[in-house]
């Protein structure tokens, strides 16, 4: 097939690289930065346990208009939520609508598919949710390098079901990420929300690792209340949770609503993440997908008529300081608890 992999993520990278290897006619469109370091090193080195491949040849590039044009079969998405919207726009410009390929968007987040879809009524369109990790390799000054990804075996992709859902489950298993689960698309947003906001915004805000959220109670209490936020309001729209590969999130929000802080804490360390928050401010792209995790379960408390005052002030906190209205090295948690106080008293 004819497939074009859209994002600089390390993600879009492996599967760009997978897909190539197993003899589709792949184009991977990134960044100069990522075009520059493949080409220099002559391919891209994918690592994963008693594995590394070498992708050779791997069309790539950093123009728009010379890679998306047909014949394209499927467009790949990989990218944060907050990008998807210029995105779309760039590919409604050179598509007409009715001409446009399959589309897979892999972020995270709620929001992604309805943006895409608000310019591509009539195109299958199917979201993605990862639950296994992909990295670049970080060098010894601390710098990414760009034409080298690393990825544990664990977790596996998560996939909003459609007319085109099969079709998606054999790339990814094309791509070497064979653990694949495929759910209706509501139930497995709020439930991969539910996952993701998970010792995410705490760590961001406070550059702090997700396991002193858990080792320190003054902050695994506001960690444990925003939770508390988000099953409410999943309860209230009455979304059944779905399981995530090799993430039980069944049995996690049952956890969540039944088990005091003290045992909850528990139960959710041994399954720490990365913080994807924190990563976003890292990269200081001046934005930011906290409005699409911690701010639509604000935003769908306040239109159900319900308070979410911490998962607002989360993400309102990691917004301000990607755009920089807050400068992050000055923000603590002293302020950060000046913010709650005043949620709490006029979010209502």
């Amino acid at each position: 097939m004819q497939i074009l992999v859209w994002g600089n993520s390390p993600i879009a990278g492996w599967i760009a690289g997978k897909l190539h290897l197993a003899q589709h006619q792949v184009k991977w469109l990134s960044d100069d930065n990522i075009v520059k370091n493949v080409e220099r090193f002559r391919g891209l080195y994918l690592q994963a346990p008693n594995e590394q491949t070498i992708v050779r040849s791997l069309p790539l590039s950093s123009s728009i208009d010379e890679f998306l044009r047909p014949p394209i079969d499927w467009i790949i998405l990989a990218m944060p939520t907050w990008a998807i919207s210029q995105i779309a726009y760039e590919m409604a410009r050179r598509i007409p609508a009715k001409n446009c390929p399959s589309i897979l968007i892999i972020s995270d987040g709620i929001g992604a598919r309805e943006k895409v879809r608000s310019l591509f009524e009539e195109t299958p369109i199917i979201q993605a949710f990862s639950t296994r990790l992909f990295q670049w390799t970080i060098l010894a000054d601390g710098q990414p390098a760009y034409e080298s990804i690393i990825s544990n075996n664990r977790g596996g992709i998560a996939l909003t079901a459609s007319e085109k859902d099969v079709e998606a489950e054999l790339l990814f298993k094309q791509a070497d990420i064979h653990n694949v689960k495929i759910h209706p698309a509501q139930s497995l947003e709020w439930s991969s929300l539910l996952w993701q906001i998970q010792v995410n915004a705490l760590p961001a805000l406070l550059r702090v690792s997700p396991e002193t959220v858990y080792d320190e109670e003054e902050l695994f209490n506001i960690e444990y209340r925003q939770l508390r936020e988000a099953i409410q309001i999943i309860d209230l729209q009455k979304i059944p949770l779905v399981d995530l590969p090799e993430v039980a999130l069944r049995r996690l929000g049952w956890q969540i609503r039944i088990l005091p802080p003290n045992l909850l804490k528990k139960v959710l360390r041994p399954n720490i993440k990365p913080s994807s928050l924190f990563a976003e401010l890292s990269l200081k792209t001046g934005r930011s997908d906290a409005a699409y995790l911690n701010g639509i379960v604000a935003k769908t408390a306040h239109d159900i008529g319900i308070a979410a005052p911490v998962n607002y002030t989360l993400a309102v906190s990691v917004t301000d300081i990607a755009e920089g209205r807050i400068m992050w090295e000055q923000f603590t948690l002293d302020y950060l608890h000046t913010l709650l106080r005043i949620a709490e008293r006029h979010i209502t």
